[in-house]
């Protein structure tokens, strides 16, 4: 069993070690009353990030979903990296930060296997439909992620997590339409960013 394995199980059984670190924050309450209101309101913070709650995705297949809870900061033309393999085209590209307090879930935004993975993120392909870019700019440092070659998974499906004020990229094929504006709070595996 590694890391990986773990995470989805201390997601779902979250209540045990919840318990534990909340005992020992009201010890240390009394105990030291500074030190243990910081570790309460930590305890609290990782929680509220840790959550990965049941989402319903939108009823349209062909939709491209939010792969993470956050705001849209940009919806532009960019040409995506070279190393997603997409050449030189100009793609759409939206990008989605996570704030500090939202779910630390992230989502696959589209059905399909990851036809590439690397550093950057990947690239999910689904036959008869245009490949989605998928580029993950969070601190390296707290990015966990099943992102392999050859998973095949459905729209909203989970693909690990990632930590606080990253930031995401989707890059779309030019000719889909944008059901999202900057500025609008997404919700990862909800929120259609494709019409």
């Amino acid at each position: 069993m590694d890391i990986l394995d773990l995470w989805p199980r201390l997601r779902r059984d979250w209540r045990g070690p919840a318990a534990a670190l909340a005992g020992a924050a009201l010890v240390l309450v009394f105990a030291a009353p500074g030190l243990g209101f910081l570790l309460v309101v930590l305890l609290a913070g990782a929680l509220a990030m840790g959550r990965d709650p049941v989402r319903a995705a939108p009823d349209n297949p062909s939709a491209v979903l939010a792969p993470v809870d956050g705001r849209v900061t940009s919806v532009e033309r960019a040409a995506p990296p070279t190393s997603m393999g997409f050449g030189e085209d100009v793609r759409l590209c939206v990008t989605v930060a996570r704030g500090p307090l939202d779910s630390a879930a992230l989502r696959q935004p589209a059905a399909g296997a990851v036809r590439r993975a690397g550093e950057f993120g990947c690239v999910i392909s689904d036959e008869g439909a245009a490949d989605v870019g998928l580029l993950l700019a969070p601190a390296q440092w707290s990015m966990l992620t099943r992102l392999r070659t050859g998973r095949v998974g459905a729209a909203g499906d989970s693909l690990g997590a990632m930590g606080p004020l990253g930031q995401v990229k989707i890059y779309l094929d030019p000719g889909v339409e944008i059901a999202v504006r900057r500025g609008q709070t997404v919700i990862a595996g909800e929120t259609a960013l494709t019409r």
